[in-house]
């Protein structure tokens, strides 16, 4: 027993609403609300009773618009929750003029009703099929980060197991039921989470909020925000080359104009959005890649292929001063680290006023575009000068430290740090191979690879100093 939006569409209710052409999420909002119209005399009265109220849902959505603004400052996510409320409101002035003529949809119902709806369909709402439904039952499941419990279709076999919902069981009248797959066996009493994120870990930390109202424990793992990187200028001399290049690769033109990149606390990661604005930067001056483009002649693959690595020393620097002053821009708009750590630590209470809880999960989708931005700021100065061996070693242990406290640690940043001890192996004194040697075996050098022996033997008088 579940609502779909499938099944609505098919109701009278469904069919009075059809001129509104309704998204899927406005149809299931507009099947719940009929439900709670009928109240006691609904079949799903036992669970709308259990469904939170506006207070216990802390989307963004249903924020005052006062507390969006001043909690969300600086944030991709203040916007969003803006112009998604400013659709719904103007999605329901369209249902509200309709609903006089439609018996099934209660009068008593209002705005806030609607936004309540979407909120609960926001946060509840499980693929069932080919589409989203409100599931009673399977919808109280927590999430939990990379959690191997599952949700699909299935019917009853005849020794009660349940197997796939074939097109052929549907056909001898088996009909399709939601089932919950435990991934190992559970304790009695134990508490069965699924990975909201179906174990793909794409969901930043602004997204959460707006989706389920929450922040998990692991912070790092949510950390990030989107950014916007202007792209190809108008004036520029190869722009039409640029565009007929993008659409050779079956790609948007339009996104060379500017275009939202997912920053995250990873070096990869921050450095992602590179081919796009090298090519941006792109100029006849810089080489052969520049020069073929320029005279149409340039292979779209081997092109984009080379735009994997830097063109030329300018370009580069453009592009570096491009990611550096858009991501400081950003930082600038946010309040400082101290102050929401404080906010993010608040202890948690039972009886918590809403705005508490507001403010708390605010400060931590912050502290998340913070920690993204600064990662990538620092990957576009720090490494960017290790990289061309312009960064003595002092500074680039203390910054690779850092990202290894920050949980950005990994083999691009192992690959750096060892490459840049092999070239400076010179100016390595017993500390400082001491500690170059413990930070590599933090990210993963084995203890037999020939850089760690060479500072076994650089160490060795430094630990007699002890």
């Amino acid at each position: 027993m579940h609502i779909s939006p499938s099944s609505v569409r098919s109701s009278a209710l469904g069919k009075a609403f059809e001129p509104l052409q309704l998204d899927d999420s406005a149809m299931l909002a507009v099947g719940l609300l009929a439900e709670v119209g009928k109240k006691e005399s609904s079949k799903f009265w036992p669970y709308l009773r259990i469904l939170p109220g506006a207070n216990d849902l802390h989307i963004p959505l249903l924020w005052p618009e006062e507390d969006r603004r001043r909690l969300l400052a600086g944030s991709p996510l203040e916007l969003a929750a803006e112009q998604q409320q400013l659709g719904l409101r103007e999605q329901w002035s369209g249902i509200q003029a309709m609903a006089k003529d439609v018996p099934e949809f209660s009068a008593e119902l209002t705005e806030e009703d609607w936004l309540w709806a979407h909120a609960i369909v926001l946060t509840r709402a499980l693929p069932f099929g080919n589409e989203l439904s409100l599931i009673p039952g399977l919808d109280l499941a927590n999430h939990q980060l990379g959690s191997n419990n599952t949700c699909s279709i299935g019917v009853a076999a005849p020794d009660g197991k349940v197997v796939e919902a074939t097109e052929s069981a549907q056909l001898e009248g088996k009909n399709p039921e939601a089932v919950l797959t435990a991934g190992r066996d559970h304790a009695a009493g134990e508490q069965v989470f699924i990975d909201y994120d179906g174990g793909v870990g794409l969901r930043l930390a602004w997204e959460m909020v707006h989706t389920y109202g929450f922040v998990p424990n692991n912070m790092p793992a949510y950390a990030g925000r989107p950014v916007f990187f202007e792209g190809v200028q108008a004036a520029d001399p190869m722009a039409r080359q640029k565009q007929a290049l993008f659409e050779a690769l079956g790609a948007d033109p339009e996104v060379l104009q500017g275009f939202w990149h997912e920053v995250r606390p990873l070096p990869a990661q921050c450095r992602a959005m590179a081919p796009k604005l090298r090519l941006a930067h792109l100029k006849q001056e810089d080489g052969e890649i520049a020069a073929d483009l320029a005279a149409w002649r340039a292979e779209p693959k081997a092109t984009l292929q080379a735009l994997q690595s830097p063109i030329s020393k300018e370009n580069e620097k453009k592009v570096a001063e491009q990611v550096v002053n858009t991501c400081t821009e950003a930082l600038a708009e946010l309040p400082g680290e101290e102050e929401l750590k404080e906010k993010a630590l608040m202890p948690q209470t039972a009886d918590e006023e809403p705005l508490q809880v507001r403010t708390r999960l605010a400060a931590r989708v912050l502290l998340g575009e913070r920690l993204a931005l600064e990662t990538c700021v620092r990957e576009w100065t720090v490494w960017s000068a290790a990289r061309a061996n312009e960064l003595d070693l002092a500074t680039l242990l203390k910054a690779a430290e850092a990202a290894v406290a920050l949980g950005a640690g990994g083999p691009e940043l192992r690959s750096l740090v060892a490459g840049a001890a092999l070239r400076r192996r010179s100016e390595l004194d017993g500390p400082t191979a001491l500690a170059f040697s413990e930070l590599l075996s933090q990210l993963g050098l084995h203890p037999e690879d020939d850089l760690m022996l060479v500072l076994a033997d650089l160490t060795t008088p430094a630990l007699y100093m002890y």
